[in-house]
């Protein structure tokens, strides 16, 4: 993520409700378009309650953003119905308001 000047934060969850199989060796990733622009991690804050916290990054100012998840139980891959817009050193949400995302599925195997 060298080739990026500017960075903002986001906390991410993922409602139970969401119809997504989660497990230990899912992934979060932020695009712009195509473009992988930051990876997430997921932290366990109480017993089986679980935020997503990302470092995003860009060069310009008021890219659109998305998010994809992929399940590693189900093998499926989701892509947020919406999206956050690139703000430099911001934060969206915060561990105990955090972003709540939903998802429609793009790819099943």
């Amino acid at each position: 993520y060298n080739l990026y000047e500017f960075s903002m934060t986001a906390y991410i969850s993922i409602p139970d409700d969401a119809g997504i199989e989660m497990g230990q060796n899912d992934e979060l990733a932020i695009f712009s378009s195509e473009e992988c622009r930051g990876v997430a991690e997921r932290v366990e804050i109480e017993a089986g309650v679980y935020v997503w916290i990302a470092l995003i990054y860009a060069n310009d100012e008021n890219e659109d953003l998305t998010f994809k998840y992929y399940s590693s139980k189900s093998r499926h891959l989701y892509q947020s119905i919406s999206g956050i817009t690139f703000k430099s050193n911001s934060h969206i949400g915060n561990i105990d308001s955090p972003l709540s995302l939903d998802f429609e599925i793009v790819t099943s195997e």
